[in-house]
């Protein structure tokens, strides 16, 4: 019975022994893998770090760039705002002198009246004589008066017409080809056609075309012009002639 009790306890005192090891066991684990994870979070923390500082000099860039096409957007009202400045700067700064222990200061007092802000305008011609409207250029008033006993109905403003550039068109057509295929396609409309200059050995020429301006929509539906025809916006050149401008 002695003997059954000894081997009993030796029993026992290896299971918790292995008790004990698995214990460390699992604490050495659980150091190893909370050291990694720390060290991971300080990685991914410097790499957030670094994108934040990337994202902000980003930023600094794109303001630059967009205050850069500000100013050249505005360039014109600025070169307005110096002119006012400088109209302004006589009664808006006074100079005085003042003398204190035989040292001579100078003191600039500005008065508190606010800047007189220009605007320019298309549509209203401007009195020389007022200051209100001075620096402002004359460009152009338009008509509004409709006709009566005082206005005579012989007397009018030009109708507005639309003007496209048609190219690649064949080789060998004629005006009065480009003029019979539009008075087919607008019947009861008037159309001024002007063949352009043709570039030696050129295999396709283009035409101007100017219509009502009721047909502008019109003109720029693919469907209204032959396969492979090319239509846009025709654009005038301004040149001087005999001494006055003209747009051809």
């Amino acid at each position: 019975m002695a003997g059954k009790t000894r081997s009993q306890t030796t029993h026992s005192d290896s299971v918790s022994l292995s008790k004990h090891e698995l214990e460390e066991l699992v604490a050495k684990i659980t150091s190893e893998i909370t050291r990694k994870l720390i060290s991971k979070i300080d990685e991914m923390e410097a790499k957030i770090s670094q994108l934040i500082q990337e994202n902000q000099h980003r930023n600094l860039k794109c303001s630059c760039q967009m205050n850069k096409n500000d100013e050249d957007a505005s360039s014109e009202e600025e070169e307005q705002e110096i002119l006012g400045i400088l109209e302004t700067s006589s009664d808006t700064i006074i100079d005085t002198t003042v003398k204190t222990n035989d040292t001579e200061n100078k003191n600039h007092q500005r008065t508190n009246r606010k800047k007189r802000k220009y605007k320019s305008t298309s549509n209203q011609l401007m009195d020389p004589n007022d200051r209100k409207t001075y620096g402002i250029k004359n460009r152009f008033i338009v008509g509004n008066a409709e006709c009566s006993e005082e206005n005579p109905v012989n007397f009018s403003a030009a109708l507005k017409r639309a003007w496209v550039h048609v190219g690649k068109v064949k080789t060998g057509t004629t005006i009065e080809d480009v003029r019979s295929f539009l008075q087919l396609k607008y019947p009861g409309n008037d159309f001024d056609i002007e063949a352009m200059p043709q570039r030696p050995k050129s295999r396709s020429m283009s035409f101007k075309v100017g219509a009502n301006f009721e047909l502008l929509s019109e003109l720029y539906k693919p469907e209204n012009w032959p396969a492979a025809v090319i239509v846009k916006k025709f654009q005038f050149r301004f040149f001087r002639k005999d001494g006055a401008g003209v747009f051809k």
